[in-house]
């Protein structure tokens, strides 16, 4: 079973609560939220972007305990990113830093996958957004770990279960191995 999650606007509100209440549709946060919340071995993060602005108090702001819970039942974090010698450590500096804070940066893995060539010119990169708890279920779609991508973005997913799950995980772990890890 496949069940469509959605990011709407919080700030005009354009009429999609009806429509996803009568859908069985879920919002991107509590996606997010419920998948970090059930891992119990890794958890696997593909976004081209991870700002710091997610965790403000109108985006996503549990999600710092969520990670710090996960982190403290030594769930492995596996992040999957792009472009970070260009824009440097600051994207991911507070995933990092709360890792380190409660002890647990053997937990985190942040890998850069953004391949250029000598001229500068883009050879590859992630653009996926992925959310991977385990090898159970997983978060496809459109919406990041970015404020923009969760209250402000229109942005449509899907939540998806079982076999294929796996090859999504597997998918991640071959992109990861081509990337670069983050120090």
């Amino acid at each position: 079973p496949v069940i469509i999650v959605i990011s709407k606007p919080r700030l005009r509100e354009i009429g999609l609560v009806g429509i996803q209440l009568r859908n069985d549709q879920i919002d991107t946060i509590d996606c997010f939220r419920a998948l970090i919340d059930s891992s119990t071995h890794i958890i696997r993060i593909c976004s081209p972007f991870m700002h710091s602005d997610v965790v403000d108090h109108d985006a996503f702001p549990d999600l710092i305990r969520c990670i710090s819970d996960a982190l403290n039942r030594n769930v492995e974090i596996r992040i999957l990113t792009r472009d970070l010698q260009r824009r440097g450590e600051r994207h991911v500096a507070w995933i990092r830093k709360l890792a380190d804070d409660l002890g647990k940066e053997e937990y985190l893995s942040i890998v850069d996958y953004h391949l250029v060539s000598g001229s500068h010119t883009i050879l590859s990169s992630t653009h996926a957004k992925l959310i991977i708890s385990d090898d159970r279920s997983a978060y496809v779609g459109s919406a990041e770990l970015r404020k923009n991508s969760l209250i402000s973005n229109f942005e449509v997913g899907c939540l998806v279960r079982g076999s294929q799950v796996v090859g999504l995980c597997e998918i991640f772990d071959t992109m990861s191995k081509r990337g670069a890890v983050w120090q």
